[in-house]
């Protein structure tokens, strides 16, 4: 705080000073209302502590439960990523793989007809004409 702050506040606060606080009383008026009112006061303090403390250890387990789920979750996310790259690779080689069964299953028709031809040539005898007997 610089002395030029600490000016502005006296001058701030001189014209109207705040209020001044009510005295408190003594302790030696009404020690047997005062000591009930006391323990009153400490075993509500007593109750406030500790469930403060409980909600503090709430809060320590809340937060542990919330890095763990995080946790999971990146991992989730990582999962996932590696699983849409592999599916994306698989997809990209997908038309050169249907292309590729297409011109198997055109080359393996065109063997086959080839095939046939060739073992039926083999295997048929020329015909004989016989029409020369006929005459």
């Amino acid at each position: 705080m610089t002395g030029g702050a600490l000016k502005n506040l006296f001058v701030a606060i001189a014209p109207n000073p705040p209020p001044r606080a009510k005295p408190r009383t003594s302790r030696t008026t009404k020690p047997a209302e005062n000591s009930a009112d006391t323990l009153a006061a400490r075993q509500q303090i007593v109750t406030l502590t500790n469930n403060l403390r409980q909600m503090d250890l709430e809060l320590r387990n809340s937060r542990a439960r919330l890095e763990a789920v995080r946790s999971e979750l990146f991992q989730t996310q990582q999962s996932r990523a590696e699983l849409q790259s592999k599916l994306l690779t698989r997809e990209a080689r997908r038309p050169y793989f249907s292309v590729l069964i297409w011109c198997g299953f055109a080359a393996g028709i065109l063997i086959g007809i080839a095939g046939t031809q060739f073992v039926h040539s083999i295997t048929d005898t020329p015909h004989v004409d016989r029409s020369i007997y006929l005459r």
